[in-house]
Protein backbone atom coordinates (compact mmCIF):
# COMPACT_ATOMS: atom_id res chain seq x y z
CA UNK A 1 0.00 0.00 0.00
CA UNK A 2 2.83 2.48 0.88
CA UNK A 3 4.77 1.45 -2.21
CA UNK A 4 1.53 2.55 -4.27
CA UNK A 5 1.12 5.50 -2.45
CA UNK A 6 4.98 6.71 -2.96
CA UNK A 7 4.45 5.61 -6.59
CA UNK A 8 1.27 7.94 -7.13
CA UNK A 9 2.88 10.81 -5.41
CA UNK A 10 6.26 10.26 -8.07
CA UNK A 11 3.80 10.10 -10.94
CA UNK A 12 2.23 13.25 -9.64
CA UNK A 13 5.26 15.62 -9.07
CA UNK A 14 6.29 13.90 -12.67
CA UNK A 15 3.21 15.00 -14.75
CA UNK A 16 2.90 18.19 -12.80
CA UNK A 17 6.74 19.24 -13.87
CA UNK A 18 5.77 18.11 -17.32
CA UNK A 19 2.85 20.19 -17.95
CA UNK A 20 4.96 23.32 -16.61
CA UNK A 21 7.35 22.75 -18.80
CA UNK A 22 4.25 22.24 -21.73
CA UNK A 23 3.17 25.32 -20.43
CA UNK A 24 5.98 27.58 -20.65
CA UNK A 25 6.65 26.59 -24.34
CA UNK A 26 4.73 28.69 -27.12
CA UNK A 27 1.73 26.41 -28.19
CA UNK A 28 2.51 27.54 -31.96
CA UNK A 29 5.39 29.20 -33.53
CA UNK A 30 4.87 32.74 -33.72
CA UNK A 31 2.74 33.90 -36.85
CA UNK A 32 5.69 36.02 -39.34
CA UNK A 33 5.56 39.63 -39.02
CA UNK A 34 4.21 41.34 -42.27
CA UNK A 35 5.51 44.87 -42.98
CA UNK A 36 4.26 47.26 -45.76
CA UNK A 37 5.49 50.51 -46.78
CA UNK A 38 3.71 53.71 -45.57
CA UNK A 39 0.99 54.77 -47.28
CA UNK A 40 1.25 58.42 -47.60
CA UNK A 41 -2.26 60.08 -46.47
CA UNK A 42 -3.21 61.63 -49.71
CA UNK A 43 -2.43 58.91 -51.43
CA UNK A 44 -4.53 56.78 -48.71
CA UNK A 45 -7.80 58.96 -48.88
CA UNK A 46 -8.11 58.88 -52.71
CA UNK A 47 -8.15 55.25 -52.33
CA UNK A 48 -10.86 55.50 -50.18
CA UNK A 49 -12.64 57.67 -52.37
CA UNK A 50 -12.59 54.65 -54.91
CA UNK A 51 -14.59 52.68 -52.32
CA UNK A 52 -17.24 55.13 -51.58
CA UNK A 53 -17.42 55.76 -55.25
CA UNK A 54 -18.33 51.99 -55.72
CA UNK A 55 -20.99 52.32 -52.72
CA UNK A 56 -22.49 55.55 -54.26
CA UNK A 57 -22.63 53.75 -57.32
CA UNK A 58 -24.63 50.94 -55.56
CA UNK A 59 -26.70 53.62 -53.58
CA UNK A 60 -27.70 55.74 -56.40
CA UNK A 61 -27.87 52.41 -58.88
CA UNK A 62 -25.70 54.05 -61.44
CA UNK A 63 -23.73 51.33 -63.37
CA UNK A 64 -21.38 54.19 -65.04
CA UNK A 65 -20.23 55.02 -61.75
CA UNK A 66 -19.71 51.39 -60.13
CA UNK A 67 -17.50 50.64 -63.90
CA UNK A 68 -15.59 53.60 -63.23
CA UNK A 69 -14.51 52.13 -60.02
CA UNK A 70 -12.27 48.65 -61.50
CA UNK A 71 -9.82 48.31 -64.43
CA UNK A 72 -10.80 45.32 -66.87
CA UNK A 73 -11.35 42.45 -64.23
CA UNK A 74 -11.26 42.35 -59.96
CA UNK A 75 -10.87 38.85 -57.81
CA UNK A 76 -13.81 37.98 -55.78
CA UNK A 77 -13.09 36.43 -52.53
CA UNK A 78 -16.85 34.77 -51.01
CA UNK A 79 -15.76 33.70 -47.30
CA UNK A 80 -19.57 33.29 -46.25
CA UNK A 81 -19.62 30.60 -48.95
CA UNK A 82 -23.17 31.46 -50.80
CA UNK A 83 -21.08 31.35 -53.78
CA UNK A 84 -17.59 29.87 -52.16
CA UNK A 85 -14.33 29.89 -53.40
CA UNK A 86 -12.12 32.86 -55.22
CA UNK A 87 -13.23 34.21 -58.98
CA UNK A 88 -12.00 36.65 -61.52
CA UNK A 89 -14.55 38.23 -63.21
CA UNK A 90 -14.65 40.96 -65.78
CA UNK A 91 -16.02 44.71 -64.55
CA UNK A 92 -18.51 44.12 -66.94
CA UNK A 93 -19.91 40.97 -64.72
CA UNK A 94 -19.45 43.26 -61.61
CA UNK A 95 -21.95 45.78 -62.62
CA UNK A 96 -24.56 43.62 -63.95
CA UNK A 97 -24.16 41.78 -60.77
CA UNK A 98 -25.38 45.04 -58.77
CA UNK A 99 -27.73 46.18 -61.12
CA UNK A 100 -29.67 42.84 -60.97
CA UNK A 101 -29.22 43.41 -56.82
CA UNK A 102 -30.60 46.65 -57.04
CA UNK A 103 -33.44 45.76 -59.41
CA UNK A 104 -34.56 43.40 -57.10
CA UNK A 105 -34.33 46.18 -54.77
CA UNK A 106 -34.75 49.35 -55.84
CA UNK A 107 -35.38 51.24 -52.87
CA UNK A 108 -32.03 50.05 -51.35
CA UNK A 109 -29.66 52.53 -49.21
CA UNK A 110 -26.11 52.14 -47.96
CA UNK A 111 -24.98 52.87 -44.74
CA UNK A 112 -22.17 52.36 -42.47
CA UNK A 113 -21.11 51.06 -39.82
CA UNK A 114 -16.94 51.79 -40.07
CA UNK A 115 -14.93 53.19 -42.75
CA UNK A 116 -14.60 52.72 -45.95
CA UNK A 117 -10.52 53.40 -44.26
CA UNK A 118 -7.54 52.65 -45.61
CA UNK A 119 -5.12 51.23 -43.14
CA UNK A 120 -1.22 53.20 -43.65
CA UNK A 121 0.30 49.73 -43.48
CA UNK A 122 -2.43 47.50 -44.87
CA UNK A 123 -0.72 47.14 -48.40
CA UNK A 124 -3.50 48.65 -50.22
CA UNK A 125 -6.72 47.19 -48.50
CA UNK A 126 -9.45 49.72 -47.71
CA UNK A 127 -11.62 48.24 -44.88
CA UNK A 128 -15.75 49.07 -44.75
CA UNK A 129 -18.01 47.74 -42.41
CA UNK A 130 -21.67 48.41 -44.03
CA UNK A 131 -25.56 47.84 -44.04
CA UNK A 132 -28.17 48.03 -46.55
CA UNK A 133 -31.86 48.26 -45.78
CA UNK A 134 -34.67 48.23 -48.52
CA UNK A 135 -37.65 46.23 -49.86
CA UNK A 136 -38.06 43.08 -51.91
CA UNK A 137 -39.97 45.40 -54.98
CA UNK A 138 -38.78 43.92 -58.07
CA UNK A 139 -38.41 41.46 -60.47
CA UNK A 140 -34.67 40.14 -61.45
CA UNK A 141 -33.03 37.49 -62.45
CA UNK A 142 -36.54 35.82 -63.49
CA UNK A 143 -37.03 35.85 -59.97
CA UNK A 144 -41.18 37.55 -58.59
CA UNK A 145 -40.90 39.91 -56.09
CA UNK A 146 -42.55 39.78 -52.69
CA UNK A 147 -42.50 42.56 -51.16
CA UNK A 148 -40.56 41.39 -48.07
CA UNK A 149 -38.44 44.29 -46.00
CA UNK A 150 -34.80 43.34 -46.99
CA UNK A 151 -31.30 44.36 -44.34
CA UNK A 152 -28.36 42.94 -44.73
CA UNK A 153 -24.70 44.03 -43.46
CA UNK A 154 -21.10 42.74 -43.88
CA UNK A 155 -17.42 43.96 -43.85
CA UNK A 156 -15.31 43.90 -46.96
CA UNK A 157 -12.14 44.83 -47.97
CA UNK A 158 -10.99 46.51 -50.92
CA UNK A 159 -7.20 46.02 -52.62
CA UNK A 160 -7.29 49.37 -54.76
CA UNK A 161 -4.06 49.68 -56.62
CA UNK A 162 -2.46 53.10 -55.55
CA UNK A 163 -1.71 54.32 -58.99
CA UNK A 164 -4.86 53.54 -60.48
CA UNK A 165 -6.81 54.07 -58.09
CA UNK A 166 -9.04 50.71 -59.15
CA UNK A 167 -10.52 48.32 -57.07
CA UNK A 168 -8.31 44.73 -57.79
CA UNK A 169 -9.78 42.45 -55.45
CA UNK A 170 -12.29 42.36 -52.58
CA UNK A 171 -12.89 39.95 -49.83
CA UNK A 172 -16.66 39.89 -48.47
CA UNK A 173 -18.32 38.14 -45.22
CA UNK A 174 -21.67 39.00 -45.16
CA UNK A 175 -25.28 38.07 -44.37
CA UNK A 176 -27.76 37.51 -47.31
CA UNK A 177 -31.04 38.62 -48.29
CA UNK A 178 -34.11 36.60 -49.73
CA UNK A 179 -33.57 37.35 -53.26
CA UNK A 180 -29.75 36.24 -53.45
CA UNK A 181 -30.72 32.86 -51.70
CA UNK A 182 -34.01 32.36 -54.03
CA UNK A 183 -31.11 33.43 -56.84
CA UNK A 184 -28.78 30.56 -55.64
CA UNK A 185 -31.54 27.95 -55.56
CA UNK A 186 -32.35 28.90 -59.31
CA UNK A 187 -29.12 28.58 -60.23
CA UNK A 188 -28.59 25.33 -59.01
CA UNK A 189 -31.77 23.85 -60.28
CA UNK A 190 -30.69 25.33 -64.08
CA UNK A 191 -27.10 23.58 -63.32
CA UNK A 192 -29.23 20.06 -62.60
CA UNK A 193 -31.43 20.35 -65.57
CA UNK A 194 -28.63 21.66 -67.90
CA UNK A 195 -26.41 18.36 -66.67
CA UNK A 196 -29.58 16.29 -67.19
CA UNK A 197 -29.84 17.54 -70.65
CA UNK A 198 -26.30 17.75 -71.29
CA UNK A 199 -26.40 13.58 -70.39
CA UNK A 200 -29.52 12.97 -72.65
CA UNK A 201 -27.37 14.33 -75.28
CA UNK A 202 -24.27 11.92 -75.13
CA UNK A 203 -26.17 9.09 -74.46
CA UNK A 204 -28.55 9.84 -77.80
CA UNK A 205 -25.06 10.77 -79.47
CA UNK A 206 -23.96 7.66 -78.04
CA UNK A 207 -26.56 5.37 -79.35
CA UNK A 208 -26.73 6.73 -82.66
CA UNK A 209 -23.07 6.46 -83.42
CA UNK A 210 -23.60 2.43 -82.12
CA UNK A 211 -26.13 2.07 -84.75
CA UNK A 212 -24.20 3.89 -87.59
CA UNK A 213 -21.20 1.16 -86.99
CA UNK A 214 -23.76 -1.84 -86.73
CA UNK A 215 -25.31 -0.31 -90.45
CA UNK A 216 -22.04 0.07 -92.02
CA UNK A 217 -20.78 -3.51 -90.48
CA UNK A 218 -23.45 -5.05 -92.47
CA UNK A 219 -23.25 -3.19 -95.31
CA UNK A 220 -19.43 -4.45 -95.25
CA UNK A 221 -20.13 -7.69 -94.98
CA UNK A 222 -23.06 -7.54 -97.47
CA UNK A 223 -19.89 -6.18 -100.13
CA UNK A 224 -17.95 -9.22 -98.65
CA UNK A 225 -20.30 -11.77 -99.25
CA UNK A 226 -21.43 -10.60 -103.04
CA UNK A 227 -17.46 -9.89 -103.34
CA UNK A 228 -17.18 -13.64 -102.80
CA UNK A 229 -20.34 -14.76 -104.94
CA UNK A 230 -18.92 -13.36 -107.96
CA UNK A 231 -15.48 -14.48 -107.43
CA UNK A 232 -17.52 -18.15 -107.03
CA UNK A 233 -18.78 -17.54 -110.51
CA UNK A 234 -15.95 -16.48 -111.73
CA UNK A 235 -14.25 -19.82 -110.97
CA UNK A 236 -16.70 -22.11 -112.36
CA UNK A 237 -16.79 -19.87 -115.56
CA UNK A 238 -12.91 -20.53 -115.67
CA UNK A 239 -13.31 -24.23 -115.11
CA UNK A 240 -16.18 -24.80 -117.39
CA UNK A 241 -14.69 -22.68 -120.08
CA UNK A 242 -11.06 -22.81 -119.72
Amino acid sequence: MKSSCILLLLYTISFRSWTVRALSRAPFPAAPTVTCDPIPTEAALKMEATVRRYFEGVHTKDPDKIRSCFGETATIRDVCGLQSGQRTVTASELVALCMDFVTAHPDCAINFYYGPECGRTSGGWVVAHWFETGTWLGDSCGIPATGAPMACEGQTRFLVDPDSLKIQEFVVTRTFTEWEKDLIEKQKVESSTQFHINTSILTLATRTTIFLECILVRLIQGGNSKRRERDEVNEDRVRLFG
